[in-house]
C-alpha cells in the first residue's frame, strides 16, 4: 500500500493520522483475518531528524554569536543589551509565521539559523555608539537619545538592501518562490525586527544596564599590529597596485578551480533507496518468484542477518505484470552508498532480459528535483518505435556507463501500450 499526501499538506500530520489508522486496523479486522500491516518507509524520520538537526544547530549558532560579541566585549551587561535581540527576533518570526499561515518546516529553520548572526548587527553598532558617546561625558539618557539618531539612518539602508534581496522570493509563484519562500521570509522578519529592536530596545534598556560602564578593547593590540602591517605592505602606489591585482587574479583562479558542479536541488541524504525491476516479456508470475525473487531474497539475506555488512536493516520487493519494485534501508545511514554499489553490482545482476536497479531515494522528487532526465519517442508505427526505443537504450548505456535506464512501458510487442 502505497500513500502520497497532496501538494501542501503536511507530511508529518498525514503519517502520524495513517499510523493510527494502520494500529486500529492491526488490532480489529487483520488481527481478526490473522494479517498484519507493516510499515516499511517513513519520510517522516527524516523529516524530523533534518528537524531536529536544525534546532541543534539554531541553539549551537546561537550560542556561538553570543560568545563571540562576549571575547570582543568582556561585558556581561553589555553583551546580554545585544543578546536580547535573538529571542525577540525568534519570537517575532514565530508569530508572523503562525499568522501568515506558514509551518515551522526544514526551510524556515534554515532561514531563522542564517538570520542569528544577522540580529546582532544593528543592536551591536546602536551599543558601541552609545557607549561612545557616554565615554565623552553624555548622560545615559543622552547618549541613548543621540546614540540612536546617528546611525539610524546607515542603519535603516542596511536593513532596506537586505529586505529588498530576499523579499522578491516571497511572490515568485515557480518552483523556487515555492521552496525558498519560507526562508526569505523568515530572514526578511527576523532582520526587520532586529532593527525595531536596536532603535527601541537597545537604547532603553542601556540606560539602566549600561550606567558607568566603560567599553576597553582587550584586542587593542591585535588591531594596531594588524593595520601597522597592512600600512606597510602597501606604502607605494605600486605595492597597493600589486596587491589589488594579485587578490583579484587570485580570487578569481581560486574561485574557477573550486567551482562545483552545478545542479538543480540537492538529492539529500535520505536514509532510503527505491529501484525499479523490468522483467522479460511474458514472465509468468511463477517464474519471476522462483528465478528473480527468491534469488534476490537469498542474496539479502546475509546483509540482513548482518553476516555481511553492510547490515540491511529492511528491505521490501515486489514484482507483478510487467513491473517490480525494491527498496530499503541501510542500518548505519553513512553506509547508504555501500549498499546501493552492493545491490546493483551483486543482488540485482545477473538475470537475463531483466532490467533492475536501485538508487537514493531523493528528498525533492515530487517538486522537479529528481535526478531523471525523460526521452519521449513518438511514431505512427508501433514496430519502428519499438525499434527507436531499442537502438536509444544501447546508445545511452554505452555514452553514459553505469546510467539506470528504465524504457516505460517497454521495448516488446507484447506489450499493447
Amino acid at each position: 500500500i502505497n500513500a502520497r499526501p497532496d501538494i501542501g499538506v503536511n507530511v508529518l500530520t498525514v503519517v502520524k493520522e495513517l499510523k493510527s489508522t494502520v494500529q486500529q486496523l492491526n488490532a480489529g479486522p487483520l488481527k481478526r483475518a490473522g494479517l498484519e500491516l507493516t510499515q516499511v518507509y517513513d519520510q517522516s524520520i527524516y523529516i524530523r531528524d533534518s528537524i531536529s538537526m536544525l534546532r541543534t544547530n539554531l541553539l549551537l549558532g546561537i550560542a556561538l554569536a553570543i560568545g563571540v560579541m562576549w571575547f570582543f566585549i568582556r561585558r556581561l551587561r553589555a553583551t546580554l543589551v545585544v543578546a536580547i535581540a535573538i529571542p525577540i527576533s525568534l519570537f517575532a518570526a514565530f508569530v508572523l509565521l503562525d499568522v501568515s499561515g506558514r509551518t515551522i518546516n526544514i526551510i524556515s529553520l534554515a532561514g531563522l539559523a542564517f538570520a542569528m548572526g544577522m540580529v546582532l548587527d544593528a543592536a551591536i553598532i546602536v551599543l558601541e555608539n552609545i557607549v561612545r558617546l557616554q565615554q565623552r561625558g553624555e548622560s545615559t539618557a543622552k547618549a541613548a537619545v543621540l546614540g540612536v539618531s546617528q546611525v539610524w539612518g546607515a542603519l535603516l539602508a542596511s536593513t532596506a538592501t537586505t529586505v529588498a534581496i530576499f523579499l522578491p522570493i516571497i511572490f515568485l509563484r515557480d518552483i523556487s518562490g515555492q521552496l525558498f519562500a519560507d526562508l526569505a521570509f523568515t530572514l526578511a522578519v527576523a532582520v526587520i525586527i532586529s532593527l525595531i529592536i536596536a532603535v527601541i530596545v537597545v537604547p532603553t534598556a542601556s540606560q539602566t544596564w549600561l550606567k558607568g560602564i566603560k567599553l576597553d578593547d582587550p584586542h587593542d593590540d591585535w588591531w594596531q599590529n594588524g593595520t601597522q602591517l597592512v600600512m606597510r605592505l602597501t606604502n607605494t602606489p605600486k605595492r597597493r597596485w600589486g596587491w589589488v591585482i594579485g587578490l583579484v587574479l587570485g580570487a578569481s583562479i581560486v574561485a574557477v578551480s573550486l567551482l562545483p558542479k552545478a545542479d538543480y536541488l540537492p538529492q539529500g541524504k535520505q536514509n532510503f533507496m527505491r529501484g525499479f525491476i523490468l522483467p522479460p516479456p511474458g514472465q509468468s508470475v511463477t517464474s519471476a518468484k522462483t528465478e528473480f525473487v527468491d534469488v534476490v531474497n537469498a542474496r539479502l539475506k546475509p546483509y540482513v542477518d548482518g553476516d555481511k555488512e553492510p547490515h540491511l536493516k529492511m528491505y521490501f520487493m515486489g514484482v507483478f505484470g510487467q513491473f517490480g519494485f525494491i527498496g530499503g534501508r541501510a542500518e548505519n545511514p553513512s553506509e547508504l552508498d555501500q549498499l546501493i554499489d552492493i545491490m546493483n553490482r551483486e543482488v540485482l545482476s545477473g538475470f537475463p532480459d531483466t532490467i533492475a536497479f536501485i538508487q537514493r531515494s531523493s528528498i525533492f522528487e515530487r517538486i522537479g528535483g529528481s535526478r531523471t532526465i525523460e526521452v519521449n519517442i513518438q511514431s505512427p508505427d508501433v514496430s519502428a518505435a519499438m525499434q527507436a526505443g531499442g537502438v536509444g537504450l544501447q546508445l545511452i548505456s554505452q555514452k553514459i556507463p553505469g546510467a539506470q535506464i528504465r524504457p516505460v512501458p517497454g521495448l516488446e510487442l507484447a506489450q499493447p501500450e
